[in-house]
């Protein structure tokens, strides 16, 4: 019995197309889900497309009985073979010759194809200038620690460039924000990355554009320079394959067309510091202040004295941990999780309320599920909860609550701020900080966990007056504590970086997690194969979770990536490949 032919899901083919010798053929990348067919294909150029058809351009084309769109990434001298002509020309400057050089750069790192990350390129418009690559003898990679000066600093040099510069926020509030202040510095020059997207032309050219991950992929006739926010943020992270970061991308593009790029932020990520180390990149100093004014107090003292003291002045920052009411609840009696009706844990969201997170029933009288007890202690807090203890310990003080559901109003007089992680107001100078959580913050079961509090913490600490008093519930021996007091975001990460090379850790190890189906012989076949890697099986998710020296890395990912294409080609399931993910 003959083999079934390969059938792709795309409109299938109205025409028959018949092969012939063309006076000229190009290489077309096509837009498909085949992993073993990773790989530019053969067509002609009909003549009545000769002035249509260049390197960038999307075309339509025939494939087995399908019409499938493509790249056309290089042009051929005429040959002999016969081919299949291309149909159409789809859009005739869609990408620069860099754009895709680019593409395939990162595809290699993230062992996936180029067309994937072509798929993310904003297309050229007619009248857009063509980006070209630069050359220049030195290149600024750099770390500036975060200031109450950061933005007015930035705004003074971008003043003084030309050229695109890209401006990157982990979040929209925080994009909104970057938009609004850098807008009142140079006007109409600054614009958000979805505006950018809207012009044409030489009106795209010259810009401050704004946005967020996406904007990493952007074609540009100049590009000068890239400066990225809070670059550890877990928002520059893609939850969907192929899994790409933006400061890995960024560096890459760094690297590739000799751009500079700066990154601000509270600390810097231990993948920086080791490239600071490497001298691939500078970590400048935090600028002198009068922070030694300021009085900082630690758990177990009550933060009473820092609010009262900051409210004399101005407002409060309260940084929180979690949104809601609770943590969780147990039954008293029983320590049994109550549940909702539908067998999900109810959640706290206010003093007698409990919430399904599935269903979405509210319920005000709930019962143990396993010895009906009424009685439950509430383990952790929320913000709700602290807005509750606030509200008791300073009776006369507006408090107002800022989470990534609601948006902030802000009283005209002084008030208390309760905000989470990575949503905190930034337009105002505060005048006392108030850290909790930090305990269970630090304690969290992920690689990442101290220097991502870390950083945010010395972000909060740039948002207060050089003389407001802080409040921390961390021991006054911890790093983190240390670090704060002596304003020293660099304190003791050289010491970290350290103990995670010990510990064949990232950074200075690559890790891969591996998804899929009857991972055993898979595991032993790399281990074999690669002695060097460190390998983990989580039997019970089907994972792997493989660590490889960065030096040795990318030879790993080129195999796994040619791994997949076998893969494909023998009719097997692919593997879900994620490089180094966010939450290890």
């Amino acid at each position: 019995m003959a083999a079934k032919p390969l059938s792709l899901k795309r409109e299938k083919s109205r025409r028959a197309t018949k092969t012939g010798a063309f006076t000229k053929t190009v290489e077309v990348l096509l837009d498909h889900e085949v992993a073993h067919l990773d790989q530019s294909f053969t067509y002609g150029v009909p003549e009545k497309l000769f002035g249509s058809v260049q390197v960038g351009s999307i075309v339509k084309v025939p494939f087995n009985k399908n019409e499938l769109q493509g790249v056309v990434v290089q042009s051929n001298e005429a040959g002999d073979k016969s081919v299949k002509p291309i149909l159409k020309v789809v859009h005739q400057f869609a990408y620069s010759e860099s754009a895709i050089a680019f593409a395939r750069e990162v595809s290699k790192r993230y062992a996936t194809s180029s067309i994937k990350f072509l798929n993310l390129m904003p297309l050229l418009k007619d009248g857009q200038k063509s980006p070209e690559l630069q050359s220049q003898n030195h290149v600024l990679r750099h770390f500036i620690p975060e200031s109450a000066r950061s933005l007015s600093d930035l705004a003074e040099r971008l003043m003084k460039t030309g050229g695109t510069r890209l401006i990157f926020a982990p979040t929209q509030k925080e994009a909104s924000h970057l938009l609004a202040a850098l807008e009142r510095r140079l006007g109409e020059q600054v614009i958000s990355f979805e505006a950018w997207k809207k012009l044409t032309g030489s009106e795209r050219d010259n810009r401050v554009i704004v946005g967020m991950r996406g904007m990493i992929f952007i074609q540009v006739a100049e590009l000068s320079e890239m400066v990225i926010f809070d670059e550890s943020s877990e928002h520059f992270w893609d939850q969907r394959s192929p899994f790409w970061n933006l400061r890995d991308v960024a560096l890459l593009r760094s690297r590739f067309e000799e751009i500079p790029i700066s990154f601000i932020s509270g600390s810097p990520s231990l993948e920086l510091v080791r490239l600071a180390e490497t001298q691939y990149l500078r970590l400048e100093k935090r600028a002198k202040s009068f922070f030694r004014r300021r009085r900082f107090t630690v758990a177990p003292q009550t933060f009473h004295g820092t609010v009262r003291k900051g409210l004399e002045s101005g407002s409060v920052l309260v940084s929180v941990a979690n949104k809601s009411y609770s943590n969780s609840l147990v039954c008293k009696k029983c320590n049994a999780i109550p549940r909702c009706k539908c067998g999900f844990p109810l959640k706290l969201i206010q003093k007698n309320q409990a919430l399904c997170s599935v269903c979405g029933v509210l319920s005000s009288h709930f019962r143990c599920s396993e010895c009906s007890g009424l009685e439950f202690i509430q383990i952790g807090k929320g913000i709700e909860r602290y807005k509750e203890e606030f509200a008791k310990a300073f009776p006369n003080v507006p408090i107002v609550i800022c989470t990534a559901d609601q948006d902030l109003a802000i009283p005209s007089s002084n008030s208390i701020v309760l905000s989470t992680p990575g949503v905190e107001p930034r337009f105002l100078r505060y005048s006392a900080l108030v850290l909790l959580d930090g305990v269970s913050r630090v304690s969290r079961a992920t690689l990442r966990a101290e220097e991502q509090l870390r950083n945010h913490w010395h972000r909060l600490l740039a948002l207060t007056t050089d003389d407001a008093p802080v409040f921390l519930t961390l021991a006054n021996s911890h790093p983190i504590t240390q670090s704060l007091i002596a304003n020293d975001p660099y304190r003791q990460s050289k010491q970290a970086l350290n103990e995670r090379k010990e510990a064949k850790l990232p950074p200075g190890f690559r890790v891969i997690r591996i998804k899929g189906e009857l991972l055993s012989a898979l595991a032993e076949k790399l281990k074999n194969e690669f002695e060097d890697i460190e390998l983990s099986r989580v039997s019970k998710n089907d994972e792997l979770v493989i660590r490889v020296e960065i030096s040795k890395a990318q030879q790993f990912i080129s195999a796994l990536h040619a791994l997949q294409k076998y893969r494909g080609a023998s009719g097997k399931d692919l593997l879900s490949l994620e490089i180094d993910p966010f939450d290890i």
